[in-house]
């Protein structure tokens, strides 16, 4: 039985100066990584699954040999943007 990495999730999300947030996430190795975002989320369904109108690629680091941690700058805006960690092994 083949071993699965750990569940990929965002570490945190900060404030960074006035105009921007710092996102922390680690990477292991072998797998693929897309931190995307969205301005909005429609329910879809009838909740609690969410689905965003469009998904944004904001950074992607593909497959290397090794584990890492990554710290993300993006810009505040000023409406609401929420964050997702796409993964592939």
């Amino acid at each position: 039985m083949p071993l699965l990495g750990a569940d990929p999730h965002i570490e945190r999300i900060e404030l960074f100066s006035t105009n921007s947030v710092l996102i922390h996430f680690d990477t292991e190795k072998n797998r693929d990584y897309r931190l995307e975002y969205a301005n909005t989320l429609r329910c879809a369904g009838g909740c609690p699954t969410n689905t965003a109108s469009t998904w944004v690629l904001l950074f992607h680091w593909p497959s290397s040999p090794f584990d890492n941690h990554f710290i993300v700058a993006d810009v505040r805006t000023n409406t609401q943007r929420c964050y997702r960690l796409k993964v592939t092994p």
